[in-house]
Parts: structure tokens; sequence; C-alpha cells
């Protein structure tokens, strides 16, 4: 997968030399590669977009089908918010959620991989705080409740029981008092994230009754979203 982002650089290298102006283009289109990458990790669909950087973005043929990638993309992410911006409506005591994406973020020296996660989606209700930007996070953070996901299971945690002490953290200054998280898996079954939705401090926790209802839509918009995101990746082949 790294290997498809290094030529590209190297094609920057080459690049710079002919035209500073095209070079510009072409790393600003690069760097949304490289964030398709981590999301992804697609490897044809990077090849596609590197190929239409550097092989001509006036072809006729590059740039219909950049055009056509592009639609793609946004009508996928206006899907997803709009779903989560759904399910957020319909339990007005949320005050925010969240979709996560797992990806392979970086390397040891060993080569083993560690696997990390953005957010990638976020609708808030008016007044609260959308929190704070979360890229390249490790997803060690996820240890209270990966194990549920990983059996397809969601769970209803308090911050203040988080037993990670850095996404305990994190949640406390977004003023995060409690969250339901569920996985998000593939057509196939793969978990590739997960959907959060939080209460903050001073919000009324969901009742036993209320979280099996709220615990059931979050299920369905996550394999809603998943869905979405399946069908993009096929349609990047």
């Amino acid at each position: 997968m790294l290997q498809s982002v290094f030529k590209a650089l190297d094609k920057i290298r080459s690049a710079l030399r002919k035209d500073l102006r095209y070079t510009v283009v072409a790393f600003v289109m690069l760097i949304n590669l490289i964030i398709v990458t981590a999301l992804f990790s697609n490897e044809r669909f990077v090849n596609n977009i590197t190929a239409i950087i550097f092989n001509g973005l006036n072809a006729p043929e590059n740039t219909e089908r950049m055009q056509l990638i592009l639609r793609q993309t946004a009508a996928a992410d206006a899907q997803i918010i709009d779903l989560i911006e759904r399910l957020r409506q319909n339990n007005p005591s949320i005050a925010r959620v969240r979709v996560a994406i797992i990806h392979n973020g970086s390397y040891t020296l060993t080569g083993i991989s560690l696997l990390k996660f953005d957010t990638a989606y976020s609708v808030t209700r008016a007044g609260r705080s959308v929190g704070g930007t979360e890229i390249n996070l490790p997803l060690v953070q996820w240890r209270d409740f990966l194990p549920d996901f990983i059996n397809g299971q969601c769970r209803y945690i308090l911050v203040s029981n988080l037993q990670d002490p850095a996404a305990r953290t994190r949640m406390q200054e977004q003023g995060a008092d409690a969250f339901v998280g569920c996985p998000i898996r593939t057509s196939t079954g793969a978990i590739i994230g997960g959907i959060f939705t939080v209460w903050d401090v001073g919000d009324p926790r969901p009742t036993e009754t209320d979280l099996y209802s709220i615990m059931e839509q979050v299920q369905q918009t996550a394999r809603d979203v998943g869905l979405i995101l399946s069908s993009r990746l096929h349609a990047s082949h």
C-alpha cells in the first residue's frame, strides 16, 4: 500500500523540475490520496487516483474518472451525515454522534503495523461542543469496548469508568459523561470503525428502556453506514 504513495512522491519530484505550478496541484491532490489510503487501505483506488494525477489532469478519460470518484465520495458522505443526524434528532438528549474509521496508521521499526483511528464524521446538538480533531489516535484507546465490537456487540460506558487514561482524559476534556459505541462492519463482516453517541455532563443519562431502544437504533445506523462504505469501496475497483 505504502509503495503506491512512495511512487507518487517520486513522480512529484520529477514533475518539480518541469513545472512548479503543475507540481503544486499534484501535491494538493496527493494529500487527499494519502488520506484515502489511511482511511480505507484500498490500493487499487489509490493507484487509480495516482494515475489521474500524473498521467494527465486534462485527459478526458481522467477528468471523467476523477469527477465520478468525487461524485461518489460526496454522495456517500452526504448519506452518512444524514444517517447520523437523523439518529441524533431521534434522541434529543444525545449531544454528539461521531463516526470513527480504523486504519493502518503507522509501522514500528520492527515492521509491526499499529492500528489507529480517525473521526471521519460528526454531528452535534446546537450549543454543544463539536469535540476535538481526532486523527491517527492509537486503537488501544478502544480497549474498553473493542472486544465487544469484535463480537458484534454495542457497549454503554460511563466516561469516568474508562480504563484507558488517554481515552478517558480526551472525552472528559470534550465534556462527555457517557456514550454508546457500536461497531461498523463491511458487507463481508470486517470491522472498519465505530459509531459513538455521546451524552455530556449535565445531560440526563438514558434510562434502561431508552438505552435498549437507542442501542437498536445505533446498531441499525452502523449497519447502514457499513453498507455505504462497502459500496464506495467496491465502486472504486
